[in-house]
């Protein structure tokens, strides 16, 4: 167990506002900082971190607390892992920690990838193993990226039995499905590309078929350790290099990027077959400044970069995307020109604007006056959320000279354009208004010469009950003479509790000069309500008229 000594060592050396900005680009809200929320999808951003206070909050999905709950939260650790996590980052060892997994999960998918690579290897995986080579794959590729085969369901249920793991486990990763008193596999008659976190840890797999069946590929169900959504295949291998060459190529397919693995190319991740998400986005933004889209030439190809270069746009982004010629796709391409061929088609790269003309080309004739109308009403909208104007001004200028027009009249239809309209389901933040609970227990946790004069009869009046666990434990610790810090405080609270005070932290940058009138307005209102309701006897209600008299005067 981890002293409380250490875990408040890490806590006053560690800054929130660092260890966030390494994930997620910040920007500054008066002495807070803000950025769009990693736990939920949103426009306008609503995630508030506070140096002063070393918290964290938003205001959409209500999610709060210190540094080591975002890294539990964002890292899917428990406290005792992000306890370590954030001592490695900033130098603190912490010595024996015992480094429990957050989720059960993980040890029975640990167990489950060695099967499935066993599986390969053997009689039962001869044909997938024969497959894999036909593809050019070297002995050394299939280790590196953990591949396996997933047989039929009698031989895997038989060779599962023999590991004893829970079916409840197995089900919820992914490996079986129960239907009635029966189970079997997810996967069968798959090559297994096991699906591992930036931390070695594997967390689903993806199966291609070997006997036609469909769906040609399967991703493993979503549990409480995998996210399609949040995960990008192969970033395990490929993150070193994508920092050391600050560029990030995406492909789609598991077999292009381990194609580009194998050749040379290693600053590559796949998007797991689908669109692009902005979580995906957001974490590749923090680790390249270039980042390439490179999808099969196809019309879906085409279609999949069209969705996401308008998500790499309003992240503030601007990738480039690279045209292969038909009908090769990544995998395809390097293998049958190379990593230098390759390499040539990067440079040929096309920007949104370039991208979009080329698209757009194979549907209207920019010549006539409806093509270049149609051309620019699709287009326009698309620069006009470009947030660089220098960028916005030359994209401008690039379509203006694809369609023989002149700038400013591009610039005019821009202007015409409507705002986005705001989400109405997106939440109104307000940093200026607290109940008087909350104020209360602000003023308790921020100026010392109010805690001196609050008293247990004060933390028993109050009526939210997360609001009263915190409070007392403000209260307790002022009694014991320890110090009052928030961002301590917070780990000994419960979920809910925890999100109450990061939120009420969060609000506003707190100065108040009138706490004695505050309290005293507050006490009053107690006491009226305990005396309206009737809980008091006649004695009790004499003695608190009495002291309600009292507090008509502000304390000295």
């Amino acid at each position: 167990m981890i002293s409380e000594e250490k875990i408040n060592e890490i806590l006053g050396l560690a800054d929130i506002v660092r260890i966030i900005e390494e994930f997620y680009p910040l920007k500054s809200a008066g002495k807070n900082y803000k950025t769009l929320c990693p736990f939920h999808q949103e426009k306008t951003p609503s995630f508030i971190i506070s140096s002063e206070k070393q918290i964290f909050h938003c205001f959409g999905c209500g999610k709060g607390g210190n540094v080591f709950h975002f890294i539990m939260e964002h890292e899917k650790l428990s406290f005792p892992e992000a306890v370590k996590w954030v001592g490695q980052k900033i130098g603190v060892i912490v010595e024996d920690t015992p480094v429990g997994k957050s989720s059960k999960l993980y040890p029975v998918l640990e167990q489950v990838n060695p099967l499935f690579a066993k599986f390969l290897h053997s009689t039962h995986g001869k044909i997938a193993y024969q497959y894999l080579m036909k593809r050019g794959l070297k002995e050394k590729t299939l280790k590196d990226f953990s591949l396996g085969y997933a047989p039929t369901t009698e031989i895997q249920l038989k060779e599962l039995n023999k590991l004893e793991l829970p079916s409840e486990l197995l089900k919820k990763g992914g490996i079986l499905i129960k239907k009635d008193d029966s189970k079997y596999p997810y996967f069968r008659r798959r090559i297994i590309f096991p699906i591992i976190d930036t931390q070695g840890r594997t967390i689903a797999f993806g199966g291609r078929s070997t006997d036609n069946s469909m769906p040609k590929y399967l991703n493993s169900p979503e549990s409480e350790i995998f996210e399609k959504g949040k995960t990008l295949y192969g970033l395990n291998l490929t993150r070193k290099h994508i920092l050391t060459e600050k560029k990030a190529i995406i492909v789609e397919g598991y077999m292009d990027l381990i194609s580009l693995y194998e050749e040379g190319v290693k600053n590559v991740v796949a998007s797991l077959g689908t669109s692009l998400t902005r979580w995906q986005i957001r974490i590749l933004s923090r680790l390249a400044d270039t980042i390439y889209l490179v999808y099969d030439s196809d019309t879906a190809g085409e279609r999949a970069s069209l969705r996401s270069l308008e998500l790499f746009i309003e992240e503030g982004l601007n990738p480039l995307t690279v045209k292969l010629p038909s009908p090769e796709d990544p995998d395809s391409y390097i293998k049958k020109y190379g990593k230098e061929k390759f390499n040539d088609k990067l440079n040929q790269s096309q920007n949104v604007v370039q991208f979009y003309l080329s698209c757009l080309a194979k549907q209207y004739d920019c010549k006539t006056i409806e093509g270049k109308v149609n051309i620019s009403k699709i287009i326009l909208p698309i620069i006009n959320k470009v947030q660089s104007s220098l960028r916005k001004n030359e994209y401008i200028k690039m379509l203006a000279d694809a369609l023989s027009t002149n700038e400013s009249i591009l610039m005019e239809e821009i202007s015409k354009q409507k705002k986005q309209p705001k989400n109405t389901q997106q939440k109104e933040i307000s940093f200026a208004h607290l109940t008087e609970e909350e104020l209360i227990l602000l003023l308790m946790i921020e100026k010392d010469e109010f805690r001196n004069v609050i008293t247990e009869h004060d933390i028993s009046d109050f009526k939210n009950d997360n609001l009263k666990k915190i409070a007392l434990e403000v209260y307790t610790k002022a009694r014991d003479k320890k110090q009052i810090k928030p961002s301590a405080i917070l780990n000994l609270l419960s979920s809910n509790a925890k999100e109450t005070l990061s939120k009420i932290m969060a609000k506003e940058e707190f100065y108040y000069k009138d706490w004695q009138q505050t309290l005293n307005i507050w006490r009053r209102g107690n006491i009226t309500r305990k005396i309206v309701e009737g809980k008091l006897t006649l004695s009790q209600q004499q003695a608190q008229i009495e002291k309600l008299q009292k507090l008509m005067q502000p304390l000295k």
